[in-house]
């Protein structure tokens, strides 16, 4: 709804131009490209029913908080020059850095929700479950944005614009407490959401080499007779040995050697063999009609 209804608002309040619809657009976009990394591995870091709790109550107050600045620019326009300007300037700014932060949390609550909990829940179901799951929640996705674009479009044609973002502001402080309370009871019917995360890191080539040689006598020992599997530890990449390095109790452990930066996880994903085909498809959005707010 948010997503559908901001740029609506931003060209109310600026009707002779795009300039604060295209700021914003910018703004969420960036926040997602330079921050994702670091919100995957906090995803990862951090036990599941506190990143819910702490994605949701965050996503639902930056919306709030970014609804109340644009109630204040629809209400009373302020003048472009003097010190209105500088107050408009203020609330837009507002309306932005909360903005990117809602969008965020949102990918927060979508990658665990999406990468981890449905994958958990469909791992004792039988086989292709966890295909119609993803089916499911995709639809379900798909049917709120259009009734969201919907809803919000009929308010501001039979009320106002100002009366849609009151509704929206409500609406995003009473949900909160109902997601949570859906989420809460699939988490509490659920015993394996109580297990704790694999704690796991990339590492750079460096730090792979400097672990390697510590562990070489526990990789590779002469008195073993050479692996029957395939791969065998000497034709290990780089990576893959990393992986296999023991702890002290033999079994196998991911090593925490550094925090992932924003660069490295985009060279991550240069290097993946299905690099191409995700740029491929993100092209297909790359439209004028892409944005939401531009649907209606």
């Amino acid at each position: 709804m948010w997503e559908f209804a901001v740029g609506l608002f931003m060209i109310e309040i600026w009707k002779k131009s795009l300039l604060l619809t295209s700021l914003y657009g910018l703004v969420e976009t960036a926040a997602i490209v330079l921050f994702g990394v670091r919100l995957g591995e906090w995803v990862d870091r951090f036990p599941r029913l506190r990143v819910i709790q702490a994605s949701l109550a965050l996503q639902n107050l930056c919306v709030f908080s970014a609804t109340l600045a644009i109630l204040l620019l629809l209400i009373r326009p302020y003048h472009k020059d003097g010190r209105g300007l500088i107050v408009f300037i203020c609330l837009v700014a507002v309306v932005n850095i909360f903005g990117g932060i809602s969008a965020l949390a949102s990918l927060a609550t979508k990658i665990s929700l999406e990468r981890d909990w449905v994958i958990i829940l469909a791992a004792d179901q039988p086989s292709g479950q966890l295909t119609k799951m993803n089916s499911t929640m995709r639809r379900l996705d798909l049917a709120c944005t259009l009734l969201a674009a919907v809803f919000v479009g009929f308010i501001m044609s039979a009320m106002s614009v100002v009366a849609s973002a009151i509704g929206m502001a409500t609406w995003n402080i009473t949900c909160v407490g109902i997601e949570y309370w859906l989420l809460l009871s699939v988490y509490n019917g659920t015993p394996r959401l109580h297990e704790e995360k694999a704690s796991y890191h990339l590492v750079s080539e460096m730090d792979i080499q400097k672990l390697v040689a510590q562990n070489s006598d526990v990789l590779f020992k002469e008195d073993k007779a050479p692996c029957k599997q395939s791969p065998c530890p000497n034709n290990l990449n780089s990576f893959q040995l990393s992986l296999a390095l023991l702890n002290n109790h033999g079994t196998f452990l991911w090593h925490k050697v550094r925090t992932l930066s924003v660069f490295d996880g985009w060279k991550v994903y240069l290097r993946q063999e299905s690099m191409l085909a995700g740029i491929a498809f993100s092209l297909l959005s790359v439209s004028v009609l892409r944005c939401y707010f531009l649907k209606s």
